[in-house]
């Protein structure tokens, strides 16, 4: 059944994916949880590994592997986006916000208590046992399925529970059940935008038959940082021939079909191109290679590649290639209005807030990591994390714009607020990327 799955997924079954990921969901928050102590920073982990196995998933040969070849991607992801980062106890800060709305002063004060004891409690078992356990109680899965994705026997599984359990009072054994259990991930987890893409999907299939390459994804829906209500789907259409005006105005016609039927998404953008128009086309090939999902059909970036035709890579030549773009961008925005260019803004204030976090910081700050040769990945969480490292003078804007990506409506902070504040950051970021800038 698993390994019917993985090979269905491999050839564009979105349906299949989204089981892969209801059977793996779980197992994988309890590994990424066991690995930074942090709900929250577990989740956006197993976000990115989801999307990074989905990508790759075409590099598999042996479909039957996909546990242990997961939970390897899993693995790196959990390092890249803990590096660097001191595992520390839960703060009052964050154990205050696990406290449910409406308790007393002394029920609140006492489920801090409790959420400080259950961090320090898990934090002290051995490491084997503290993976287990944090696996056991989030997945609800057997032993036997946890083993499995553990790559150990049952009988080790059972033992580290065991002797976990033995370590722990019978009152705190209870307390970390129920609370591992109140952090699982919801059952619709990953699966906000699926519906809309496979719709997307079906229509393009239907369209262009055997003329459709290859669909890309691209943005904050492809790297699993979307939110509904707040998010575009920037879809990459590859015709094996030139797109006619028929199929230009087709395209306009879904866009506008698909925001009726699924109006949580923030707008529809179908870009349709030849497959020969790609090859002339250097900057979207490294769009294409660095910040993308391929949805379904050929690797036709790997076909051009075979062929001779090199991506762009992450440098600072690159980077400086669109600085023109940023300007204008950010001079509109500056004197309070948009270029369609850019963006389309969330009618909710602090949604747009948070998209032009995603621009200004996440982006140009990524462009900003090329010029330093220090760039990974689009992830707005790799970005923010290097930048901390790398531009210290700008840490107060970074701690914030996190805030804003996390919950905008919680850090309260309108679009042209955001935008005078941001500034003088993009502003030094052009000249560092032209190498101008005074550190």
């Amino acid at each position: 059944m698993e390994e019917e799955l993985v090979n269905k997924a491999k050839n564009g079954d979105l349906k299949s994916f989204d089981a892969l990921i209801e059977r793996f969901k779980n197992m994988a928050f309890g590994y990424a949880y066991w690995f930074c102590d942090d709900f929250h920073m577990a989740e956006d982990i197993v976000q990115n590994a989801f999307i990074e196995a989905y990508r790759e998933l075409h590099k598999l040969r042996n479909s039957a592997a996909f546990p242990g070849w997961f939970r390897r991607i899993l693995l790196k992801n959990c390092d890249r986006l803990t590096r660097g980062r001191r595992v520390s106890m839960v703060s009052l800060e964050t154990a205050a916000e696990i406290s449910a709305p409406g308790l007393t002063p002394a029920e609140a004060a006492e489920k801090q208590d409790d959420a400080e004891n259950i961090q320090q409690a898990l934090y002290c078992l051995p490491e084997g046992e503290r993976k287990v356990v944090s696996l056991y109680y989030i997945s609800g899965l057997s032993q036997n399925e946890v083993a499995e994705f553990l790559g150990v026997p049952e009988t080790t599984v059972n033992n580290r529970l065991h002797s976990a359990r033995k370590r722990l009072t019978e009152r705190m054994s209870k307390m970390i059940d129920k609370k591992l259990k109140e952090h699982a991930l919801p059952s619709d987890f990953g699966k906000e935008f699926n519906p809309a893409l496979a719709k997307a999907l079906a229509l393009c299939r239907n369209r262009f038959g055997k003329d459709l390459k290859a669909v890309y994804l691209t943005g904050s829906v492809a790297s699993g940082e979307a939110l509904m209500d707040a998010s575009d789907l920037n879809w990459f259409m590859f015709l094996d021939r030139d797109p006619d005006a028929s199929d230009i105005s087709w395209c306009r016609e879904q866009e506008r079909s698909l925001k009726k039927q699924f109006p949580g998404i923030q707008s529809y953008v179908f870009f349709l191109f030849s497959v020969d128009r790609l090859q002339k086309e250097a900057f979207w090939r490294f769009i294409l290679k660095y910040n993308s999902v391929r949805l379904y059909g050929e690797n036709i970036l790997a076909a051009l590649e075979k062929e001779g035709l090199e991506t762009p890579q992450p440098t600072r030549e690159l980077a400086r290639s669109r600085l023109e773009f940023v300007e204008e961008c950010l001079e509109s925005a500056v004197h309070g209005r948009l270029t369609p260019k850019l963006m389309v803004l969330p009618i909710n204030p602090f949604w747009a807030t948070r998209k032009l976090v995603r621009y200004f910081v996440i982006i140009e700050g990524a462009y900003v990591l090329m010029a330093d040769g220090t760039f990974g990945t689009f992830h707005q969480q790799d970005v923010l994390s290097k930048l901390k490292q790398t531009c210290p003078q700008w840490r107060e804007l970074l701690a914030q714009s996190e805030k804003i990506l996390k919950n905008p409506i919680k850090a309260n902070i309108l679009p042209h607020v955001f935008v005078k504040q941001v500034a003088p950051f993009v502003r030094w970021a052009i000249k560092h990327v032209r190498g101008t800038a005074i550190q």
